[in-house]
């Protein structure tokens, strides 16, 4: 684990595109959160192309996210964990980052997080999802 108090470390030469499909993008929270509510609210691709993106499978039995199904690119809680909500999202983690994303459906209400260190549990995204949303994914 890092110390705290070492210097920023410039990434910006770091091709991450060696790791599957992250495509060496460096963008900001705030991209994303606008990202996400393009793609959930059905503004960023053509109908078809969305409907596809959006045809998720399950995940359950230690499948990448508890509780929810995936989709081309992302995934959809799980509406039993949720309360009957529909919660839907992005993420992935790499080498000292990790970032999330999870909004409704029509992109009208997003919570992101990006950490300096790669996700080990779910425990602390489902209490903040829990948190923003008032669902309980987390007792799940």
């Amino acid at each position: 684990m890092e110390k705290p108090g070492l210097p920023p470390l410039d990434v910006t030469e770091f091709n991450s595109s060696l790791a599957w499909s992250a495509g060496n993008i460096v963008s900001t929270t705030g991209d994303m959160i606008r990202f996400v509510d393009a793609l959930a609210g059905g503004r960023l691709l053509p109908p078809g192309q969305h409907r596809q993106m959006w045809t998720t499978v399950c995940t359950e039995g230690g499948h990448w996210v508890p509780h929810a199904r995936y989709g081309l690119g992302l995934f959809e809680f799980d509406k039993q964990a949720t309360g009957g909500r529909t919660l839907c999202g992005v993420g992935g983690s790499l080498w000292g980052t990790w970032f999330l994303a999870v909004g409704t459906p029509d992109g009208g209400h997003t919570i992101a997080v990006h950490t300096n260190t790669e996700g080990k549990s779910w425990d602390l995204t489902f209490k903040l999802i829990d948190a923003e949303f008032g669902t309980s994914i987390a007792a799940a």
